[in-house]
């Protein structure tokens, strides 16, 4: 069973909700928009009581401090990779159980694509959680991954980006061309869970360092 998302990410949520409760006293509210889906970057917009101001376009409201602006974009990020972490997880159990009670082969292709899938769902927490962007494409995330082993050494430590290939050419492909081998897919099943481990436990490091 998965052990859930990083105790890191719920200490940085709770700390962002106390921030959020001190900040009720006064009248700046802060508002958070999505991550936009082209820039990937989190863009906080901010305004002043109620109604807002007519003149709010202008710009953040100068009464909201830029550690609220820092610990509300933090809660995003975090809400964010905890989502995908949660999704990661399903994705490998469903992976397991369905490969567990296969009984055909289209079921065994149907399992590695789920297990694929919990590999793209940590991958994609690491990029947002690490490089502040979310990625399109597994071109992308070859791509980010290579980024982060320059710049974070257990990233590049750990092989993240060759071992996400691996998973890609094992698990996705199988899917696609049908060339099912029940061991190899039990085998890549457990290094699609050590992936997620290693993931979940590197973003617990890095998010509370």
């Amino acid at each position: 069973m998965g052990r859930g998302p990083a105790t890191a990410l719920g200490a940085l949520m709770l700390a962002v909700r106390r921030a959020r409760k001190q900040s009720r006293r006064g009248t700046a509210t802060p508002y958070l928009r999505p991550p936009n889906s082209w820039t990937g970057r989190i863009a906080p917009r901010m305004y002043c009581g109620f109604p807002r101001p007519r003149d709010h376009k202008r710009g953040p409201c100068m009464g909201l401090s830029s550690k609220l602006i820092k610990r509300g974009s933090m809660l995003a990020v975090a809400e964010y990779v905890k989502a995908k972490l949660q999704e990661a997880w399903e994705f490998l159990k469903a992976a397991e159980t369905e490969f567990k009670e296969a009984k055909s082969e289209v079921e065994v292709r149907d399992a590695a694509e789920k297990a694929w899938g919990a590999v793209v769902q940590a991958t994609d927490a690491l990029i947002y959680a690490l490089k502040g962007r979310k990625p399109l494409s597994h071109f992308e995330r070859r791509k980010a991954l290579r980024e982060l082993e320059e710049e974070v050494d257990a990233v590049g430590r750990l092989g993240l980006r060759d071992r996400y290939m691996a998973r890609y050419k094992a698990l996705h492909e199988a899917f696609y061309e049908g060339v099912v081998d029940r061991e190899e897919v039990r085998l890549e099943l457990e290094k699609a869970r050590k992936y997620v481990e290693d993931v979940e436990e590197l973003l617990g490091h890095e998010l509370s360092a």
